[in-house]
């Protein structure tokens, strides 16, 4: 992890955490999100903020060439959650820096993910060629190493997935409880409205004055234009910062019936997707993964 200098770096992790946020909840470009973050004090070009919300380190893991293209758990903390990076990065149709949607890996949607309860350590997948079938297995050594077969350890998933659905009876209870998530992020979004509507006042009263002293002659042509030009950018700036703190209700409904669907269809939705669209799943309803015991 880097910061700039001269920043402080519980103050920088605070603020590039927004980055993330800004990109998964509001799907906004890097342009704006470079902007807002300038807004906050830090400068990061345009590519690095990229790289930054592509990499998985933020999330708690650790992919680098010694690791000869493998994706660990780290032991440092994580800026965001890993629902939180996939859904930044969903955009791109892959999940970076290791997680590449290979013929493997479509085999072993679990690797990395589930941890054996024995010794702590990370599920792995492999390939018995012979047989042509998966496996899963742990790092943990003698008498604590586990192993159990892919399609053995996707049933018991499954099964922990039906588990968890949302069961009829509480459809209702879901749907308002997501409408009070919808008028809380509103009143934030409102909140965020009224701050740029407030500097959008300020900003014009300054424009107005500038253009008052020109025309009296109290300020020469070179300087008015060079601010005016000023003033106008950041005024396009604020107009583009309100349009995103609109926060429409014509699609709610949608939004919510569509929820529904994916609460009440996990199992089979997890088993007809693919490697991505399961990782996906996974770390939505377990971010923090699971534990599988051998003995049981």
């Amino acid at each position: 992890m880097f910061w700039p200098m001269g920043v402080n770096l519980r103050g920088f992790s605070r603020i590039l955490r927004k980055a993330f946020l800004w990109k998964a909840n509001e799907g906004i470009t890097m342009v704006e999100i470079v902007k807002r973050l300038e807004a906050h004090g830090l400068k990061i070009a345009h590519n690095r903020i990229s790289d930054i919300l592509t990499n998985p380190f933020y999330c708690g893991l650790l992919s680098h060439s010694l690791l000869e293209g493998e994706v660990r758990e780290g032991k440092h903390e994580k800026l965001v959650t890993r629902d939180i990076f996939l859904k930044v990065n969903a955009e791109k149709g892959k999940i970076p820096h290791g997680y590449k949607a290979d013929p493997l890996n479509d085999n072993l949607p679990l690797k990395l993910y589930g941890k054996c309860e024995g010794c702590g350590e990370n599920l792995r997948g492999y390939l018995v060629k012979k047989k042509n079938l998966y496996y899963y297995k742990c790092d943990g050594k003698g008498k604590c190493a586990c192993n159990v077969s892919a399609k053995k350890l996707h049933a018991s998933f499954e099964n922990l997935l039906k588990d968890i659905t949302l069961d009829e009876n509480y459809q209702e209870l879901f749907k308002m409880e997501l409408r009070k998530i919808y008028n809380t992020l509103n009143k934030d979004m409102q909140e965020n409205s009224s701050a740029y509507k407030a500097k959008m006042t300020e900003l014009e009263g300054k424009i107005e004055k500038l253009e008052e002293r020109f025309i009296n002659e109290e300020v020469k042509a070179d300087l008015y234009y060079k601010f005016s030009e000023k003033f106008k950018t950041e005024k396009a700036d604020l107009m583009q910062y309100l349009g995103n703190t609109t926060y429409s209700t014509s699609n709610l409904e949608n939004y919510i019936e569509k929820s529904l669907e994916y609460v009440t269809e996990l199992p089979s939705l997890w088993a007809s997707s693919n490697y991505i669209e399961k990782r996906k799943i996974q770390f939505r309803v377990f971010p923090d993964g699971f534990y599988y015991n051998r003995k049981n």
